[in-house]
């Protein structure tokens, strides 16, 4: 080998050394930023919904198994710890919140026995989460019906557990991509997408409105915050505001209806009421007199009673006195019947006596 190959050779070797230098120079400065650009896209997109998701990013394989330990706690260092409170399993997806969440309500409301306690925590929980007028007052109207047992108010639980959380983890258009590969997949292959899916955006909106209305402190919006990210928040808060103006302005226009309505029915009622006061004041007339009349009523039955009370006592008198001359009568009776028989009996002898001397004597000549 000549001295010149021989020195192009040391030339490649030492240009090769250097852009080995320069390229991992390169690379332990990139890798830093490359990770803040990341952190940025997760606090602006938030946790990937699910093991499909991919992000922002249009590759193969999902976000989720990009998210390290450390990169996780490091999201949640200001918003509960991850993992969280109670839990030793790490948050990677959204879904994943929304079922630790689910099962972290649903103990707490377990352990309340009290049915007034019970109904204003669901009142506390679920009521923010409506998204019209007509659907808020129907919970209400369920939550606030007294007919309901605890085995009502388990049902009802269940009920309002089902429609907002099981409406927020509808399946995507993903169900059949290995879990390993993102739902960008399923854009490639139309016979993997369902019907019945959602889209990316519709999903991450329902859950956005889930975890952001059931956020009651500070540290839950930032938790929230943190789950589904900048975008979806700051969307989310403006879609309730103006939801919430909605229903406030239909309660407004409702209120200011039932004012009309009560202004004519208060005219009608107040008439009604003055009519009713003339007719209770012919009535208490009617009232005094009649108890006037009762008054004097009683007066002369008092009077009537006491000669009532009078001619019994001379009705008993007199029946007295009757019986009494009943009894004489009849002795008098008995005598004259006696005197009677006593004279028959004169009279029998008598005759027999006029026959016995009209034979000493004979028949009697005319």
């Amino acid at each position: 080998m000549t001295a010149f190959a021989k020195f192009m050779a040391f030339m490649n070797i030492v240009i090769a050394c250097v852009f080995l230098f320069l390229a991992s120079k390169d690379f332990n400065t990139r890798r830093p930023w490359a990770y803040e650009v990341f952190r940025a896209q997760l606090a602006v997109d938030g946790l990937p919904i699910d093991q499909h998701d991919s992000g922002l990013r249009r590759v193969a394989y999902a976000l989720w198994q990009d998210l390290e330990p450390d990169t996780l706690k490091d999201l949640f260092a200001k918003a509960g710890g991850n993992p969280a409170q109670g839990s030793n399993n790490l948050i990677k997806t959204q879904i994943e919140e929304v079922d630790r969440l689910r099962a972290e309500l649903t103990a707490e409301l377990d352990k309340i026995k009290d049915e007034e306690d019970k109904r204003a925590r669901l009142r506390d929980l679920f009521l923010p989460l409506a998204m019209t007028l007509e659907e808020r007052d129907y919970w209400t109207q369920r939550i606030n019906d007294k007919d309901l047992d605890q085995i009502g108010l388990e049902k009802l639980q269940k009920d309002l557990f089902d429609d907002y959380f099981g409406r927020a983890t509808l399946p995507g258009d993903d169900t059949l991509v290995p879990p390993e590969k993102s739902d960008w997949l399923a854009q490639k292959n139309p016979k993997a997408v369902q019907p019945e899916g959602q889209t990316q955006l519709d999903r991450r909106q329902r859950l956005a409105h889930l975890l952001y209305n059931l956020g009651k402190s500070a540290e839950d919006h930032t938790r929230a915050m943190v789950v589904i990210g900048l975008k979806a928040y700051i969307a989310e808060a403006e879609a309730q505001a103006a939801r919430l103006r909605e229903m406030s302005l239909r309660v407004r226009l409702a209120t200011l209806d039932e004012r009309s309505l009560f202004e004519v029915e208060y005219t009608r009622l107040t008439q009604r009421i003055l009519a009713l006061v003339e007719e209770i004041e012919r009535k208490k007339y009617f009232y005094t007199g009649q108890q006037d009349l009762k008054k004097r009523a009683a007066e002369l039955v008092k009077i009537r009673e006491a000669d009532l009370e009078e001619l019994n006592g001379k009705l008993s008198q007199a029946k007295d006195d009757t019986d009494k001359a009943l009894a004489l009568q009849r002795s008098l009776e008995e005598r004259l019947f006696e005197t009677q028989k006593h004279l028959g009996e004169v009279q029998e002898k008598t005759q027999e006596m006029e026959r016995f001397i009209r034979g000493l004597y004979g028949p009697t000549r005319r």
